[in-house]
């Protein structure tokens, strides 16, 4: 599908090209789309669209279908394409696990009165197939 801006009409065709996803054999990928990761300059825009109780978009008085489909907001700031965003689903296949979960450490120096700090920890992170990351760069 073409690139385009965050608004009703595009996040409505990002929902129906979500539906329509099929995987390497031709059978359809059953996803529900849960997050919708934008950049801090289009956090209002979200808001607008999830938060409204009528069409953001017009004058009329229609219902906004966008506000019963309601996704978790994530505003990301490292994001540095400002009209970038992003939908990812449940069970979208991206994997993060803690093998060893953050550890603390402190130790004071007697002689010089230091106290040190120190974190430790291992994590893993990848990907068990492509399905349920829908990125659009903007227009």
């Amino acid at each position: 599908s073409a690139q385009a801006d965050l608004s009703a009409t595009s996040y409505e065709q990002a929902l129906i090209d979500i539906a329509a996803w099929t995987d390497h054999r031709g059978k359809k990928v059953r996803m529900r789309p849960s997050k919708l990761i934008v950049p801090t300059e289009l956090i209002w825009t979200a808001d607008k669209l999830f938060n409204s109780a009528l069409d953001p978009d017009s004058a009329n008085n229609a219902i906004n279908p966008a506000a019963k489909r309601k996704l978790q907001v994530i505003e990301n700031p490292y994001l540095t394409d400002k009209d970038q965003w992003n939908i990812t689903c449940e069970g979208n296949g991206l994997v993060f696990f803690w093998r060893r979960r953050p550890r603390r450490g402190r130790d004071n120096d007697f002689n010089t009165a230091n106290l040190r700090y120190k974190l430790d920890m291992r994590f893993s992170h990848g990907w068990r197939h492509p399905y349920g990351c829908y990125i659009s760069t903007g227009a």
